[in-house]
């Protein structure tokens, strides 16, 4: 009996994420039904994150969720997030609902994905995709930032540098030359425990194009367990826990000022490893 309650549970889950991510997969057809207009376009979308949060409420996600209240500015910002799973997304989302951000705020970054539809909804929301070419990101970035400058959000720029979701798969991913040098030379490491080496290109590209608009820098350290205290990954490890009422969400949120950022080029590593200690002080 409780295997079929469970799997409900899991059903029942997956159902709502999937909604969640058609509503937002709408876009190029509602832009293509108004005429690519921009206020309809907001008019649909101005409250995703706020169904990211009633979805994370109703999933139980928020229920389970430690972190402190320090609520994000209104203003121009850079949001630097680990990157364990999809619910990272309704984290973010219970951030933002927290300090009255909306959707039309946010500017993610993402790589440049082999699903052109992701690529497609992701521009018509003016992301900022990244090929790993400098130039070519470059010039995408100034483009984007002149667009950005029109609009009158609270710009949240939201950065995952990690790229890709740590998990049993890519936790082992080799790391490079200049990755090992800044491991053993800048923080006197071997490696990081618990996080993917962070990679610099995007950062870099954005603290530089935007070093005198940028406000504020928030580091959001997520880390998810069960109730044993023992951390989890998988999506499908945390997605049975969470069917199970088995999951707990630790969440760190601090607050960076900009101008010791920018002086600081190992900034982001060092972050890193003060990240990587955090989740092994549980």
């Amino acid at each position: 009996m409780i295997y079929f309650i469970i799997l409900f549970k899991k059903i029942y889950i997956l159902f709502n994420i999937i909604c969640l991510y058609l509503y937002l997969y709408m876009t190029p057809i509602f832009l293509w039904f108004f005429n690519n207009s921009i206020e309809m376009k907001n008019y649909f979308f101005v409250n995703f994150l706020k169904k990211n949060f009633r979805t994370a409420e109703k999933l139980g996600v928020y229920n389970n969720i430690n972190f402190n209240t320090l609520k994000i500015k209104k203003e121009l910002n850079l949001l630097i997030f680990n990157h364990t799973s999809l619910l990272d997304n309704f984290i973010g989302a219970i951030i933002a609902e927290n300090s009255n951000i909306s959707w039309n705020d946010v500017r993610t970054i993402s790589r440049i994905s082999r699903r052109k539809i992701q690529n497609t909804i992701l521009k018509s929301h003016d992301m900022f995709l990244v090929s790993g070419n400098l130039n070519i990101d470059t010039h995408t970035f100034n483009d984007l930032w002149i667009k950005w400058q029109k609009s009158n959000d609270a710009i949240q720029i939201v950065l995952f540098p990690e790229g890709i979701i740590y998990n049993d798969i890519t936790k082992d991913k080799t790391i490079t030359k200049s990755e090992n040098y800044i491991l053993k030379n800048i923080l006197k490491i071997d490696k990081f425990d618990n996080l993917l080496f962070p990679h610099i290109g995007a950062y870099n590209l954005i603290i530089n194009k935007l070093k005198n608009q940028i406000k504020n820098v928030y580091d959001i350290s997520i880390l998810y367990q069960n109730n044993e205290g023992e951390r989890i990954i998988n999506e499908e490890v945390l997605l049975d826990h969470l069917a199970r009422n088995d999951l707990k969400i630790n969440i760190k949120i601090e607050h960076h000022n900009i101008e010791k950022v920018i002086k600081d080029p190992y900034w982001l590593f060092k972050i890193w490893k003060k990240k990587d200690e955090w989740i092994n002080s549980f």
